[in-house]
């Protein structure tokens, strides 16, 4: 099926004035492919091939007929819901279908100007700025950058970027990185949304002073070429260190991924 005939049937299932659960947010509204789809009269369940996995979308205003259709989806599938609501019991991990995987929080900061207060950390990582630290990455950095994305970072959790994806990113200078001894040790990847800057991924395997100077050149990148007011970011729950590092507070939104199992209907 293709995105506008998933886009009109979502259309009309927001029309009954039923309550409408749903985790697709017009991702792939630029997309010309044909999205491998299982339909119900109340319900669309519907999978996307990404780099490394299969990713789940559905729109549903009828529980019992979504469970039935998620039923179809391949084992290993992977599926996220954004919430405001606390860890409960979802429809889809209750009848087995679908086994919760990990949570993410998402932590924001609504004055990304300069002008806003300093965290104690880049207070004292001040000291430690050095211009030469640090730099916009090359097309030809763009491989190694993939294989260490892919070996680093688990890819059910972390959305990451298809080869084409990132040299799009290169290009527009939203990624930064660090070498030593000709070998990348540190990179950062923002992307911008609007006027949001959004922190993508971080990597260091050096000293903190690294990270501090990539996102000082990052920010003021941002800054200088985009209208971006605010930030924000996805921090795995219990990760306390990217907690302390990012400088925005939690604004009370989940998201929650889950991977398709063996069993269930």
């Amino acid at each position: 099926m293709k995105h506008d005939q998933l886009m009109s049937f979502i259309h009309a299932l927001r029309k009954t004035k039923k309550k409408l659960v749903t985790n697709y947010y017009l991702t792939y509204q630029n997309s010309q492919q044909d999205f491998e789809t299982w339909i119900g009269e109340n319900s669309v369940v519907f999978c996307v091939q990404e780099e490394n996995l299969v990713r789940c979308f559905f729109a549903s205003t009828d529980m019992e007929e979504l469970n039935h259709l998620l039923a179809n989806v391949p084992e290993g599938a992977v599926m996220d819901y954004i919430s405001r609501e606390e860890m409960r019991q979802f429809p889809w991990v209750d009848s087995g279908i679908f086994e919760h995987y990990t949570t993410l929080m998402r932590h924001t900061n609504s004055n990304f100007s300069e002008e806003s207060p300093k965290s104690k950390r880049s207070l004292f990582l001040e000291q430690f700025y050095d211009e030469s630290i640090g730099e916009f990455a090359r097309q030809e950095d763009a491989e190694e950058l993939y294989d260490m994305l892919y070996k680093i970072f688990d890819y059910r959790v972390s959305r990451l970027p298809s080869r084409q994806q990132l040299s799009d990113m290169i290009d527009k200078n939203w990624v930064l990185l660090y070498r030593e001894n000709d070998r990348i040790v540190a990179f950062l990847m923002y992307q911008i949304e609007g006027r949001k800057y959004y922190g993508y991924q971080i990597y260091n395997e050096g000293t903190a002073d690294i990270t501090y100077n990539l996102e000082v050149k990052a920010n003021k990148y941002a800054r200088d070429h985009y209208p971006v007011n605010s930030s924000y970011a996805w921090i795995e729950v219990g990760n306390k260190a990217a907690n302390d590092r990012v400088g925005a507070s939690f604004d009370g939104t989940y998201d929650y991924i889950f991977i398709r199992g063996k069993g269930g209907i």
